[in-house]
């Protein structure tokens, strides 16, 4: 019976101490994961602090811009807008209609002026009637304008 529990202690001896041992082997890798979560959450505070630094930058400068933004649209609405007159330019205002009209009705070149504020030679703004008319004055009586579908 000596010799059973001898055995028997000698053997829970050995699995005390391989318990020991696991339990050391685990201990040290979980202090080394510890170590490691602490180096990487060092990191990632240093991250965060550059980070701020940068946006606090960002910001600054979307503030500068917002000023710069506003001097200008400041300035802007400080020089009064006037529409175009068409007589400044007569060749050009000429030209031009005579361009859209070859690619638009009346109704939609008046629009496009309009749209342009190119005010025609009255000052006023376009309309089918004056843009027909512009068309008329501009054209030579006697030379027919050419149509769509014209041969000669």
């Amino acid at each position: 019976m000596k010799k059973i529990s001898l055995s028997l202690g000698l053997v829970l001896l050995f699995f005390l101490v391989g318990c020991r041992d696991d339990n050391t082997a685990h201990n040290e890798k979980t202090i080394s994961l510890l170590a490691e979560l602490r180096e990487q959450q060092h990191e990632l505070a240093e991250q965060i602090k550059k980070n701020s630094d940068t946006l606090k930058k960002l910001e600054a400068q979307n503030q500068q811009l917002k000023r710069l933004l506003e001097r200008q649209q400041a300035l802007l609405s400080s020089y009064p807008r006037r529409p175009r007159s068409a007589s400044s330019n007569p060749r050009h205002l000429n030209r031009m209609i005579e361009s859209m009209s070859r690619k638009n009705p009346p109704p939609k070149v008046a629009e496009i002026l309009n749209r342009r504020n190119i005010r025609n030679p009255k000052g006023g703004p376009w309309t089918e009637q004056s843009v027909q008319d512009f068309l008329k004055k501009s054209r030579p009586s006697g030379s027919p304008e050419k149509q769509k579908g014209d041969n000669g």
